[in-house]
């Protein structure tokens, strides 16, 4: 099969859309592999942290928190973000209601939190 009969299978129904030279020209410049398509999908996760965002909104935590949270949560595997989401959020409740003066709660419940997620996902690296 040829140029010529591939370009009149593609143009059929498309009243004649792609004329002969610019489809020509255009199968002269393919690109051969996804990284020169789209290079920036390298180093794209397969969920947004859009999806993060929304998800972390929805458990305790300190807002200053939140774009760390994002960066730490997208190194894991799907299935396992909002259980270890759940546990931070356990974890820094536990701390800060566990702390007797007002004005360090945050800090203390922060520390605590932040803490057990740094081991937890420097013990899943091994």
């Amino acid at each position: 099969m040829s140029v010529d009969d591939d370009i009149k299978r593609f143009n059929r129904g498309l009243g004649e859309l792609f004329s002969n030279e610019s489809v020509r020209q255009h199968s002269l410049h393919t690109i051969k592999t996804s990284e020169q398509k789209a290079p920036w999908l390298k180093k794209r996760t397969y969920r947004t942290a859009g999806g993060l965002h929304s998800m972390i909104c929805n458990y305790d935590h300190h807002e200053g928190d939140r774009a760390w949270l994002v960066d730490k949560l997208q190194t894991l595997p799907l299935n396992k973000r909002e259980p270890v989401m759940a546990r931070y959020s356990k974890l820094f409740q536990q701390s800060r209601d566990d702390q007797a003066i007002e004005n360090i709660k945050e800090s203390t419940a922060r520390r605590a939190a932040n803490a057990w997620l740094v081991n937890f996902l420097d013990m899943l690296k091994g």
